[in-house]
């Protein structure tokens, strides 16, 4: 394998790897908003829907990072 392919395949390892930190911290702020269960106060359960809404591109970039390939 040439210089090109090694930096090819050195560079989609670390989009993966930077793609599972994405996730796992994605996993880490959903549980954040989830702390304060308060499932019978109806403000907190809009603010709840807004928040994951507001950071819903997060996973999604991390896991096309994840699955990219060739």
């Amino acid at each position: 394998m040439n210089k090109l392919g090694k930096d090819y395949w050195s560079s989609i390892f670390n989009l993966r790897f930077i793609g599972y930190i994405l996730l796992i911290l994605s996993f880490i702020d959903v549980v954040n908003i989830f702390i304060p269960f308060q499932f019978t106060n109806a403000v907190w359960e809009f603010q709840m829907i807004g928040a994951l809404v507001e950071h819903a591109p997060l996973p999604l970039i991390g896991s096309i990072l994840v699955f990219l390939e060739k």
